[in-house]
C-alpha cells in the first residue's frame, strides 16, 4: 500500500478516502430535576424521583436537585415519592439528545 503514495498518489488518496470511518454522534439524554416545597419555597431534600417505563431513578439533594442520565426518550410516567408515599406524578416527554429539565412545586411538604 505505501508503494502508491509515491507511485500513483491519487490512487493511494481514493484507497486511504474509503477506509475512513464516518464519524459518529453520540447524545446523551439526561432528566434534571429542581424540586421544592410549595409551603415554604425551599428545597425538597430526599424524594425519590423515578421514571416508570425508562425504569430509572434519582433522590433529590439538599438543593431538592436530581439528575438521571442516559435515559430512553419518549413518554413516560415521573413519579416521586418521599418515605414511602407518592407526593407526585405527571406524564412527561423527554426529548432525544438533551437536558430535560423539570422545575416540580410539592404540595403538602
Amino acid at each position: 500500500m505505501r508503494d502508491y503514495i509515491e507511485s500513483d498518489p491519487a490512487f493511494y488518496d481514493r484507497i486511504i478516502g474509503s477506509m475512513a470511518l464516518p464519524a459518529i454522534h453520540v447524545s446523551h439524554t439526561s432528566v434534571l430535576i429542581h424540586a421544592v416545597k410549595k409551603s415554604s419555597g425551599g428545597p425538597a431534600e430526599g424524594v425519590l424521583f423515578s421514571l416508570e417505563t425508562a425504569k430509572k431513578s434519582a433522590t433529590t439533594d439538599f438543593e431538592g436537585n436530581a439528575e438521571m442520565n442516559e435515559t430512553r426518550y419518549g413518554k413516560d410516567i415521573l413519579v416521586g415519592t418521599l418515605d414511602s408515599k407518592q407526593v407526585y406524578k405527571s406524564y412527561v416527554h423527554i426529548k432525544r439528545g438533551s437536558a430535560n429539565h423539570y422545575d416540580i412545586e410539592l404540595g403538602g411538604l
